[in-house]
């Protein structure tokens, strides 16, 4: 069988997708399946659109491969509308999905129900999620703190007038005035 192999992290800069990718590898091994491609995603599982997994769906829409293996389902995607859809997508061409770490398929009418119910948490898992942030958002806001970007911070045009007819620098300038260089080159437009 040809596989692709879907990888995903969250946040890219903090994790790290080599150990679904190394568990992926080592299934398709065990089963003697060619690997045909590697495709992994730094972003959110919420989000339908996602390039890794684009490029998956195209392979399987060309009938370049036989099955999807992802080590979680919510690796895959944790939107129940967009899972069921890709999945029952994937089912019609005829392309299996597989789970390597919670140990079935979708070739088995156990597998099916088994990747139902467990896109049904993680999309119950989502939701709880959304609602501690905004639980905390709320209890920040109470308290007084600031949330979201910061208020804007006055640029003294005098000075800034004088340090560019001194030919300051624009982090120079940046940074004698506690402002950000794109705050420089907003009021620069204005001179």
């Amino acid at each position: 069988m040809r596989a692709a192999i879907y990888t995903r992290v969250s946040d890219p800069k903090k994790q790290d997708a080599g150990r679904q990718t190394d568990e992926s590898r080592q299934f398709c091994a065990a089963r003697k399946w060619t690997v045909v491609v590697e495709e992994s995603d730094g972003m959110s599982g919420a989000k339908d659109k996602r390039p890794g997994l684009e490029r998956v769906m195209k392979l399987a829409r060309g009938r370049k491969i036989d099955v999807v293996v992802v080590q979680a389902v919510d690796r895959f995607g944790r939107s129940m509308r967009h899972f069921v859809n890709t999945i029952a997508e994937l089912d019609a061409l005829g392309v299996a999905f597989v789970s390597t770490s919670q140990g079935f398929d979708m070739t088995t009418p156990m597998g099916k129900y088994i990747v139902s119910s467990l896109a049904l948490v993680a999309e119950l898992e989502r939701s709880f999620l959304v609602e501690r942030i905004r639980s905390g958002l709320a209890r920040a806001r109470r308290e007084g703190k600031q949330i979201g970007r910061q208020p804007r911070v006055p640029v003294d045009v005098a000075k800034l007038r004088r340090l560019t007819k001194a030919g300051a620098s624009l982090w120079e300038r940046s940074r004698q005035l506690g402002v950000s260089r794109n705050a420089v080159r907003t009021a620069l437009k204005s001179l």
